[in-house]
């Protein structure tokens, strides 16, 4: 007998007992205010902000006193019409978007137990928009939120679909030295702005 044969054959005898796969729960637990305070806490926890926009009052000041520094503000959110604010359309080249300060997106899903929101391909005219502003800012509805990955999963839809991505706090990693980078890969802040 090889050693082949000997490891598979000690494998198939060691084999443990087969289980049946755990059952998730699939319908929210709690009211969508349990939804709403789960959603901000993991929010903070993976190192995003947050804020209702009824309570921001006016987009231009706001960001004027939020980002001092910011020369270029862009969204691709029709609703946020001010003052020093740009429209990004798909017109717009890939490649001017390098000095991008601020961008504000829309949300479409936001997740409760991690605080990661889905951002389709279709509001974004360009993909690279998230990770290449310097701050971020998604604009979601809070009626829009989810318990868990898994209602998130069932939620979405994939026709047509070519990117999207769960955008979960700033970017960040400790692969070097198990040091903490913010925005290494992508923005340094995210801020997420709740809607009704």
């Amino acid at each position: 007998m090889n050693a082949r044969t000997t490891i598979l054959q000690a494998i198939r005898q060691n084999k443990p007992e087969a289980k049946e796969r755990p059952s998730f729960p699939q319908e929210p637990t709690g009211s969508r205010t349990d939804l709403l305070s789960t959603f901000c806490s993991q929010l903070l926890t993976v190192g995003a902000e947050w804020v209702h926009e009824e309570e921001m009052g006016d987009w231009s000041v706001f960001l004027s006193n939020y980002y001092k520094n910011a020369h270029r503000i862009v969204t691709t959110v029709p609703a946020i019409q001010a003052a020093g604010i740009d429209m990004l359309h798909e017109t717009n080249e890939a490649h001017d978007l390098w000095d991008i300060d601020v961008a504000i997106v829309e949300g479409t899903l936001g997740v409760a137990e991690n605080g990661a929101i889905w951002l389709p391909e279709d509001p974004l005219p360009h993909r690279v928009l998230p990770f290449i502003t310097q701050h971020l800012i998604i604009r979601l509805h809070r009626k829009n939120l989810v318990a868990n990955m898994h209602q998130a999963y069932e939620n979405l839809s994939y026709e047509g679909l070519g990117f999207g991505l769960f955008v979960a706090g700033p970017s960040k990693t400790a692969d070097i030295e198990q040091s903490l980078v913010k925005g290494a890969q992508g923005a340094r802040t995210a801020l997420v702005v709740l809607y009704i």
